[in-house]
């Protein structure tokens, strides 16, 4: 997996201050936004979760004329299970908090041909954003292409502060950032009894000697039942034999830890594996993490 770049990650915002702007919903200047789309129920595929996208939005700090669009969304296959699409790119922002792209992402070995991508979306206000966009490419992979090709809604909102009385909305999705600028989404069970799944992705640092830069990992989190105060803790322990590259596998224990708030939400994710040769399963290092993170409606 490759490292997001900050800026990929870190997103959106640009006012100037003016009355004006204010009026249209425009962000502030660097202002970060993240989320993407989550689905209702946690679902875990032969290569991931289908219902998951991370999307992340950055303003430019100077002018506030620019974003910087990045996602990672799961785009349907013929003739096989989901593939992650990526795109990554900088359109302007429209006086009325509209923008638009299109283009294509640069093409490798399993994109041949790069990723087609077109989003539109508005700014709903300083703070928020929704949008659709469609992904397109030819997979190939195991001496086979295959089309691809899916449309994606998604929502970001900025990182919010969690206060006021705890309000899990039941059914509702929320948006928002960890703090190291990486997208984030939750929902709430349609009871609003537990949490439904969390999606986080973040960073890991390892000992392991040809992993030294560190992993990136995309997790999505079990159910977890809320308290009476708010307060919500899930543990899941699971195989990762992909983000840790090849002939590795990672023994990863993952837990996130949080709290609602009026509209609001936020915690801990914490990640722990230990690596091991796939084949001989001797330990290779370890892995880790520990990020904060918050979210709202």
């Amino acid at each position: 997996m490759k490292k997001l770049v900050v800026t990929a990650a870190a997103v959106a915002a640009i006012a100037g201050g003016s009355m004006a702007a204010a009026d249209v919903g425009l962000p502030a200047r660097n202002a970060l936004l993240g989320g993407g789309a989550i689905g209702k129920t946690f679902a875990r595929g032969a290569h991931g979760h289908p219902d998951v996208a991370y999307t992340s939005i950055r303003v430019d700090k100077k002018t506030g004329k620019t974003l910087h669009l990045y996602g990672e969304w799961p785009t349907a296959c013929k003739g096989r299970s989901f593939v992650t699409g990526v795109f990554d790119t900088v359109t302007s922002l429209g006086a009325d908090g509209s923008f638009t792209a299109t283009g294509t992402y640069p093409k490798n070995a399993f994109t041949p041909k790069g990723i087609r991508f077109q989003l539109s979306g508005r700014f709903t206000s300083p703070t928020s954003a929704t949008g659709t966009g469609k992904l397109s490419f030819t997979f190939a992979s195991d001496g086979k292409t295959r089309t691809c090709g899916s449309t994606t809604r998604f929502e970001v909102r900025t990182t919010p502060s969690v206060a006021g009385e705890p309000s899990p909305k039941p059914g509702a999705a929320y948006f928002g950032n960890t703090d190291d600028t990486f997208a984030v989404s939750l929902r709430v069970s349609r009871d609003g009894a537990s949490v439904a799944q969390v999606a986080e992705e973040g960073w890991l640092e390892c000992t392991v000697p040809t992993l030294k830069k560190g992993v990136y990992v995309r997790n999505t989190s079990p159910a977890a039942a809320i308290a009476k105060d708010g307060s919500f803790h899930g543990v899941e322990t699971f195989d990762d034999p992909v983000s840790f590259g090849p002939g590795l596998v990672g023994k990863v224990h993952s837990e996130v830890a949080g709290a609602f708030g009026d509209g609001t939400v936020g915690g801990t994710w914490t990640v722990t594996s230990d690596v091991l040769d796939s084949k001989t399963h001797a330990k290779k290092g370890t892995c880790s993490g520990k990020v904060g993170w918050a979210a709202s409606l």
